[in-house]
């Protein structure tokens, strides 16, 4: 990889070295390459001026890990330093113990800036230390923010002062700034804090770590099928395959507008070859739960990855697993195009391995990837995957509860026409680019909205909010919807609820002058003033003529109570 440049801007060929190289690292790592090169990790001993000593073995620190970073900490309070370990594959973290056995002396010192920096970064601590068998040694440390790549170390100073017996003749700070202080009181074997311009050293009690299993830890299981749920159906393009006898047939396809052209119903498409063992137990395990998957409405299609001319073997191979459902044998551009589509979501230049399913909703959009064998029960679970709007998929999707913003995503076009064009797959990609045709087109999230405002305008206010929000379910970046609801709920004065709304809307469309206003109003409602005249200016600036009547609104004597 070329070296960062030093200078902020730069041009010509180095420039164009340094982006290749970036660009070059990137596509190994997507194609499952280490970034480091997987080399084990290194561990040296200081031999105190006779150089260093490889003790990575020994120490149990060679994992042949890709580690990104390292932090240094006094975890269980016993005066050594433990380590955490970061790296990009997996474990992603590491704690390791240092639990050796020893009888040497120790401090630990935490230092607090009252003149200097709270934290006291850059402080420099000198111990003068006098050991048993006479003679003193002065040891440094300093306070450091920052250590090595991507790292913070604990703040304290853990310091080993070397045989059982040593003291401390003298302990030193340089404070940030240059002014120098002594400090009484430090004895070893114990934690203090030192605070700037006391002179003099506090005890200090360590927090007791919780106690960690002991011994070797198995490592969690690798799971036999990764589970990829997206938060946004995909549209997936035109699919040519060959039926059981022979003949042509297609799935799915893009419209203009965007849509896709789906079968009616829920549709699990699962890619499988005669010589994977794991697609037959997929397959048979899917077999053996046909009723349940017809009872959800869930029609699975097997769809194998071998020649036309072997289609007699995929029949005997089928047949020996009590399949039920229709198969086919796809084209070698279809497993191109689902293999460029899994390579775009998951950012990967692997090659889609089997077998690989595809849960794919009533229209045509991809709901679920499974890279594995995936059994029926997870079948069946996600299947209500395929009817939710994008922000309770967005929900289900993600692996933890919490309340979502929705910047601007790309289209689905914007994001899979260029990487499909760049496979060679150009009729796929020109699908997606059809995908941006303007069309007379409405969805349903707008259809909610009008059926809102419509219930709106006949007075009907409680059905207009529950259109309201079933639109915002299925769409939760739906700018009318939410500037419509904030409205209504601000005339009913549920002022919170209103400016959290017309906030949303904004994070959308931050130039809108009425959601603007109206959140101005909400706030000086609140009792935000400062907010609201902050919004005047931007009106003002702007020259919208609803900052006149802001204007008024601030000017006028506060309504009593």
């Amino acid at each position: 990889m070329s070296q960062s440049p030093l200078e902020p801007a730069f041009e010509g060929a180095a420039a164009e070295a340094y982006r290749a190289a970036w660009a070059a690292l990137n596509k190994l790592v997507r194609r499952g390459y280490s970034w480091s090169g997987r080399e084990q990790n290194c561990a040296f001993l200081n031999l105190a001026g006779s150089g260093f000593a490889n003790v990575s073995g020994v120490s149990g620190f060679d994992f042949p890990d890709d580690a990104r970073a390292l932090a240094l900490a006094d975890w269980d309070g016993d005066g050594d330093q433990d380590l955490f370990l970061t790296n990009r594959t997996s474990p992603r973290l590491r704690f390791l113990r240092n639990d050796q056995a020893g009888t040497n002396a120790h401090v630990t010192l935490e230092l607090a800036g009252t003149r200097a920096n709270r934290d006291a970064i850059g402080a420099r601590v000198e111990l003068a230390v006098h050991e048993p068998a006479g003679g003193v040694r002065r040891l440094v440390r300093g306070v450091r923010a920052g250590e090595g790549y991507l790292a913070q170390s604990s703040g304290r100073l853990s310091v080993g002062l070397g045989p059982a017996g040593t003291t401390l003749q003298r302990v030193e700070v340089r404070w940030p700034g240059g002014a120098r202080e002594v400090f009484e009181g430090v004895q070893p074997g114990a934690a203090w804090r030192l605070v700037e311009g006391s002179g003099r050293a506090a005890p200090l009690a360590l927090l007791r770590s919780k106690p960690l299993p002991t011994g070797a830890v198995a490592p969690a299981p690798v799971p036999s099928v990764v589970r990829v749920p997206l938060v946004r159906p995909v549209p997936l393009p035109r699919l040519a395959m060959a039926s059981a006898d022979g003949s042509e047939l297609a799935l799915f396809g893009i419209q203009p507008g965007g849509t896709g052209q789906g079968t009616g119903r829920p549709l699990l498409l699962t890619l499988f070859s005669t010589t994977c063992a794991p697609c037959a137990l997929e397959l048979a395990e899917l077999a053996g739960r046909a009723s349940e998957l017809e009872r959800v409405g869930l029609a699975p299609l097997a769809l194998s990855v071998e020649p036309l001319a072997e289609r007699e073997r995929a029949a005997d191979f089928l047949r020996a697993r009590a399949w039920p459902w229709p198969w086919a044998v796809a084209t070698g551009e279809t497993l191109e195009v689902l293999d460029a589509l899994v390579a775009s979501l998951l950012d990967t230049e692997e090659r889609l391995g089997l077998p690989a399913s595809f849960l794919v909703d009533a229209r045509g959009a991809l709901r679920v990837l499974y890279l594995g064998p995936v059994m029926p029960a997870q079948v069946l679970a996600d299947r209500d995957l395929c009817e939710l709007g994008e922000g309770a998929l967005f929900d289900s999707a993600s692996p933890f509860p919490g309340r979502w913003m929705f910047p601007g995503l790309p289209s689905d076009a914007d994001f899979l026409e260029p990487r499909l064009r760049a496979r060679g797959l150009e009729a796929a990609a020109a699908e997606y680019g059809r995908g941006r045709l303007a069309v007379v087109r409405t969805a349903p999230a707008d259809l909610l909205q009008d059926f809102g405002r419509q219930s709106a305008v006949a007075g009907r206010l409680e059905e207009a909010e529950g259109f309201f929000r079933r639109a915002l379910a299925a769409d939760p970046r739906h700018f009318g919807a939410l500037f419509d609801l904030a409205v209504l709920l601000h005339r009913q004065e549920r002022i919170s609820a209103a400016a959290e709304l017309y906030g949303k809307a904004l994070a959308l469309d931050p130039e809108h002058a009425d959601a603007r206003f109206n959140l101005a109003l909400a706030r000086l409602q609140l009792g935000d003033r400062a907010f609201a005249e902050r919004e005047l200016r931007w009106l003002e600036a702007r020259g919208v003529q609803s900052a006149a009547l802001l204007r008024e609104v601030l000017a006028a004597p506060p309504a009593p109570r």
